[in-house]
């Protein structure tokens, strides 16, 4: 099963998918993990850094693919991934990743090592989107 955590740094454990300079891979097997690398964020439009609209792809285009809201690149770009961990993120981005097969977990553990120990061993809890859908239902719950 592979695990990616969102960082700027490859040490911490990063907000917003759009802007984030890369994903860290963990591949975990048999309760461990066994390898780990890192995916440069070229696949979001933020990524890439302020102004850059590589090959008119916008993150909240409407361009028919990822539900309207731009995040098939992201998705894509994360490819067999069944879990991301991230500090935050907004109802589109969460819903497009669950319905692309892919849980997204919210958190507030700073670092990605930190993330990676507490979700191998059903520690890692997961927060409360703070607005989603403005329903009041969050997709909080403890992994």
């Amino acid at each position: 099963m592979k695990v990616a955590i969102a960082t700027n740094n490859e040490k911490t454990v990063a907000g917003h998918l759009g802007r984030v300079r890369g994903f860290l891979i963990y591949k975990i097997k048999d309760g461990k993990v066994v390898d780990k690398e890192l995916k440069k964020n070229n696949f979001t439009n933020h990524g890439h850094g302020p102004g850059n609209h590589e090959h008119g792809y916008e993150h909240h285009g409407h361009n028919g693919r990822g539900h309207g809201h731009g995040h098939n690149r992201l998705i894509e770009g994360l490819g067999d991934c069944k879990y991301l961990i991230f500090k935050s993120g907004g109802w589109r981005i969460i819903d497009d990743l669950e319905a692309n097969g892919i849980h997204p977990i919210i958190t507030d553990v700073k670092f990605a090592d930190d993330a990676i120990d507490k979700f191998i061993k059903g520690e890692l809890e997961e927060l409360e989107l703070e607005d989603c859908h403005g329903n009041g239902q969050g997709h909080g719950r403890h992994h």
